[in-house]
């Protein structure tokens, strides 16, 4: 990872706002609280513990999250050179037509602890740092955009949609930024995320987990008669079959394994009407 970003004063406008996140993006810095405060000024932030289990907890169930958010509410706001409640059209079929808002911002900064390794990573991390009603603070078009990174157009017949720049994945993240069009003259809003799952290491390690998983389910699908979702000693021993063959997840993740070429069995299969259906 690169040098931290030196401290800057609040973003002057759209453009310098985007060429901000897009540096932070760039550099894989989003899991660190502290750059971003440096990047972008903010708030004082807010820490918090939502705790799921204080007694006993189960593989594969959330233990507690832990989460450091920020606002953006001094700088971030209507502006006398913004243009703010544009129309907007709403993107998906089920979307409505309507007014920006006010602008919002905020970052969080997200660790899951999970019970067990078994079926995810004992501690996983992600974050999110978000800018929504971007028109009422500046108005910032797609041409602006396009200066500032390259993003995949994705556009609906009516011009609107999300315009994702997506760097290469890092061994250990993922990062990405979503533009928001909704077909006017100014970009919605964006927003950029990082998380552990989208890095290389991870992925790999997620699929041969389950082509692991996979061909072990198969076998005991093979040697006991047919049952469905509903018969509970069945699954918990498909599952301690699964476990004792394959070991947790965590195995794989830390000892940075790769999925077996040859073997099409990265992919869950569809679902049907029973547990070994597909398999």
């Amino acid at each position: 990872m690169s040098s931290p970003a030196p401290a800057l004063d609040k973003p002057a406008d759209g453009m310098d706002l985007l060429a901000r996140v897009k540096t932070l993006v760039d550099r894989g810095e989003l899991f660190d609280a502290a750059a971003v405060a440096r990047a972008i000024p903010s708030d004082r932030p807010i820490k918090a513990v939502d705790v799921y289990h204080r007694g006993m907890c189960q593989p594969g169930f959330l233990r507690d999250v832990r989460t450091t958010r920020r606002a953006f509410t001094s700088w971030f706001h209507n502006m006398p050179s913004g243009r703010p409640h544009l129309p907007y059209h709403a993107i998906g079929p089920f979307g409505h037509d309507g007014i920006t808002g006010d602008p919002a911002g905020s970052y969080m900064l997200m660790d899951e602890q999970f019970c067990s390794d078994l079926l995810n990573l004992a501690a996983e991390r992600s974050a999110l740092l978000r800018f929504s009603n971007l028109p009422g603070f500046s108005c910032l078009t797609m041409q602006q955009v396009s200066s500032v990174m390259r993003v995949t157009d994705d556009r609906a017949t009516d011009g609107g949609g999300i315009y994702p720049y997506k760097p290469p994945a890092h061994r250990e993240y993922g990062a990405r930024v979503s533009i928001s069009f909704g077909g006017s003259q100014c970009v919605d809003g964006f927003s950029a995320e990082q998380d552990q799952q989208w890095g290389t290491r991870y992925v790999n390690a997620r699929r041969a987990f389950r082509q692991c998983t996979y061909v072990a389910d198969r076998k005991f699908c093979a040697a006991n008669p047919s049952f469905d979702w509903g018969d509970g000693r069945k699954l918990d021993l498909m599952a301690g079959s699964s476990a004792k063959e394959c070991g947790g997840f965590g195995r794989y993740y830390r000892e940075a394994r790769s999925p077996k070429a040859g073997i099409g069995a990265g992919v869950d299969p569809a679902p049907g009407n029973g547990p070994c259906d597909g398999k």
